[in-house]
Order: C-alpha cells, then structure tokens, then sequence
C-alpha cells in the first residue's frame, strides 16, 4: 500500500485496482477490509496516505499520482469501519478540489459493486463541486454521473447514491 500512488511500480494502485476489481464482492471484502482496517489501526500505509492527502498541499501533484492516490483512496473506502470511510472521503474530496481528477475517479468507480466506495466517491465529488466554482467542473461530473446512475440501464437501489448523483 505504501507504493501505491508510485507511478512506475509495479505494485502501484494499477495493480492493485486490477486485482480487487476481479474479485467479487464477498471475496473482496474477506481480506481488503481486514488489510485496510489493520493498516490504519497501526497507523501503516492507509493511515499515512489518507493524512498527508487531509493535510498536505496536493497541488503540486503530477496527474498520474493525483489519479493513483485518488483511485486508493477510493478503494479505502470499501472498509467497513465508519471513520477509516470518513476520512477516506474527506482527503478524495480534498484531492478534487486541488486536482482534476473527479470524472476520471468518477467514471472509474461508477460501476463499482460496493456500495461504500460508490457512496463515498459521490460523495466526494459533490464536496469538491461545492468548494470549485468553475462550470466546466458541474459539466463534466453530470455527464459521468447521470450516465452510471440514471442512463445506465439499471437505477441503484441506494438512495444515497441516486440522491448524491442527483444533486451532482
């Protein structure tokens, strides 16, 4: 987790996403929720990505590892433990706010089959667009999200998710 933002590694959150994406849910969740909880608790990898993206200037940030550490963040998110989600959330929104990465993140994560990373990346999105003020901002976002949520074939039955992409 510790190179996961690290654009030539193999390791990095590419591969990562690669390999959590082919696993089905209840799969996934046996042992990502266990390594993303015990990270935090012992204040590893998960715990220093999610500060220094709540406290750090992210700026600065080449696109490639402001995607990579927002694709991880996102992923963090699929912790069953309230607080990790929460400030998961919080420092993605802090990254769209400072970075473009909202409708790639967005767009990546829209089909997801976890409801707390897709909860938390709307949220995420919403949060940045109430802080940015451009249009183009609101323009792109409601087109990812109206397309994996309303012109998807497939309505979410979470009202969070309907209601955040909604607002978006």
């Amino acid at each position: 987790l510790a190179v996961a933002a690290t654009p030539a590694h193999p390791l990095n959150v590419d591969w990562l996403g690669a390999y959590l994406w082919a696993k089905p849910l209840v799969e996934r969740d046996s042992f990502w929720n266990y390594t993303v909880t015990e990270s935090w608790r012992k204040r590893g990898a998960v715990h220093r990505l999610i500060r220094t993206a709540q406290a750090q200037d992210l700026t600065s940030l080449s696109a490639g590892a402001a995607r990579r550490l927002g694709t991880t963040l996102a992923w963090f998110c699929a912790s069953s433990d309230r607080e990790i989600r929460e400030n998961a959330t919080e420092a993605l929104a802090r990254l769209m706010i400072e970075q473009d990465v909202s409708a790639p993140i967005l767009d990546q994560f829209g089909t997801i089959d976890d409801d707390y990373v897709l909860e938390a990346v709307m949220a995420a999105v919403y949060g940045a667009g109430l802080r940015r003020p451009e249009r183009e901002y609101w323009r792109l976002v409601a087109a990812v999200a109206y397309r994996h949520v309303f012109d998807s074939g497939r309505v979410p039955d979470n009202v969070l998710v309907r209601d955040l992409a909604r607002l978006i």
